[in-house]
């Protein structure tokens, strides 16, 4: 079976993870087609959906089961809103620079929120210790979402068969910070600043902990011009879709489905997941990939 043949079934969807596709997005375009009907906007319902998520975080900050459900309820209701705001954008062409720095900041400011709320809950019982778990979770996390993100983005990258120019790197991406933001104070666009430079901290991270994949990805862009050969594609795209579902344990959907749980059993248990579960699998996925990756290179290298 050819690369034209089997991407009819390697869909986007593929990479989606299981509460995206079966929760989130069907009742998502239920709300689409309601802010259709109210002629809404994008950019407030976005801005609306992280006041939601926020103060739905804020609630796991107390032990009674009233605030954490109330608190599950938000911060679900401030995802479907989410969801259902991007299908809404893309139906209208609502597009825009702003709207899009929002929705990329609002799952990390939840996160924050999140590791904050969590400091003030186990410090009555935990004190001083309290600090050094939430902050490794913390640091667990932003490592977990690298590469989970890395990983998928790569596998729609060669699934688009995009040239490896149009994938930029965080030197690419650097040099247009600097060039964009080189004559602008930072009393202007803070938002857009912080995206863009966060942005470029994340991918440097993501380039530097993938170091077979960046040989892989060298070698396509010296060697083949910088479009990968189609049995290269091909091959590469059914091995990467068995990890797929290890990506996706990662997501953050799975993290907020763990810190539901945890909100109402014992708290410490979404560290202590993903200090130990959510890191396994983070182990698991980054080796597989780079092994793959190794591999991949070395046929690359000798025409193979």
């Amino acid at each position: 079976m050819n690369i034209n043949s089997r991407k009819s079934k390697w869909k986007s969807t593929d990479v989606d993870e299981f509460f995206d596709v079966y929760f989130y997005r069907p009742i998502g375009h239920q709300v689409a087609f309601f802010l259709r009907k109210m002629d809404a906007s994008c950019h407030s319902t976005n801005m609306v959906a992280l006041f939601i998520g926020v103060y739905g975080c804020l609630c796991f900050r107390y032990i009674d089961l009233k605030s954490n459900i109330g608190g599950i309820f938000l911060v679900v209701l401030s995802l479907i809103l989410r969801s259902g705001n991007r299908q809404y954008t893309k139906e209208t062409n609502q597009k825009t620079y702003m709207g899009y720095v929002v929705e990329g900041l609002s799952i990390s400011v939840l996160f924050i929120a999140v590791y904050i709320v969590l400091t003030f809950r186990l410090w009555s019982e935990w004190s001083f210790w309290a600090l050094p778990l939430v902050a490794a979770g913390a640091y667990m996390h932003i490592k977990q979402a690298a590469v989970e993100n890395y990983f998928r983005a790569m596998h729609l990258h060669f699934l688009n068969n995009e040239p490896e120019s149009d994938f930029e790197d965080a030197t690419e991406l650097a040099a247009e910070y600097a060039t964009e933001y080189a004559q602008v104070s930072w009393n202007k666009q803070v938002l857009p600043k912080i995206f863009d430079y966060t942005h470029y901290l994340f991918r440097r991270d993501q380039e530097k902990n993938t170091p077979q994949m960046q040989k892989m990805r060298n070698i396509i862009q010296t060697k083949y011009n910088g479009q990968a050969p189609p049995k290269f594609r091909e091959d590469y795209l059914a091995q990467s879709l068995r990890l797929i579902p290890w990506a996706n344990a990662l997501s953050f959907n799975v993290h907020f489905v763990v810190l539901f749980i945890s909100a109402l059993v014992f708290p410490a248990a979404y560290l202590i997941v993903e200090l130990t579960l959510l890191n396994i699998i983070l182990l698991y996925l980054w080796l597989k990939s780079e092994k793959m990756c190794n591999q991949f290179a070395a046929q690359l290298e000798s025409g193979t």
